[in-house]
């Protein structure tokens, strides 16, 4: 069930969410439902890598490239 709320936009930001929803075609509540489930991503993706790096360094992996030389 979806659900109306009302949240304060900076007029700029109201003004960009407005000229993208207009270019792609997408209603404002899409783009900005969707801009949330991909914050929500993204944070859980920060707080795994936080977690798995110490980890990682621990193995000897201290760079990127370090991982990619092994599975390569």
């Amino acid at each position: 069930m979806e659900r109306q709320y009302a949240i304060t936009i900076e007029p700029e930001v109201y003004a960009r969410l407005e000229e993208e929803s207009r270019e792609e075609h997408r209603d404002k509540s899409e783009i900005v439902n969707d801009l949330i489930r991909r914050h929500f991503l993204v944070k859980r993706m920060q707080h795994i890598r936080e977690k798995l790096v110490p980890i990682a360094h621990e193995k000897g992996y201290l760079s990127e490239e370090d991982i990619f030389r092994d599975i390569s």
